[in-house]
């Protein structure tokens, strides 16, 4: 039963962190002197986050009913590399000057 549960907090916290990533896309479309593009890139990150966090749930839970085990390194490396991407991605629009719309 420990196991169960701590795969669903994990699971709640991918979740939440989707949400958060969601609700930041969103203030990020309000503020005008940000460029949209932006927003919709983060907009994706946090629906991935819910997907995959979704996927790995269930797998999870079926393993633990097979009393079996396997390491979320594929995932886990998606990510991070995600996010990593949207990092860079945001900080060459801004050293660019195409973060903000041009008025």
């Amino acid at each position: 039963a420990r196991d169960h549960l701590a795969n669903e907090r994990t699971y709640l916290a991918w979740v939440r962190t989707g949400l958060a990533l969601l609700g930041a896309s969103i203030a990020l479309l309000k503020w005008e002197d940000v460029s949209s593009v932006t927003a919709y890139i983060v907009a994706v990150l946090g629906l991935t986050v819910i997907v995959l966090s979704t996927r790995r749930y269930f797998h999870v839970m079926n393993l633990l009913q097979k009393n079996e085990f396997e390491p979320n390194v594929g995932e886990a490396l998606f990510i991070v590399s995600a996010a990593l991407i949207v990092i860079v991605v945001t900080f060459v629009l801004h050293e660019t000057g195409n973060l903000y719309h041009k008025a």
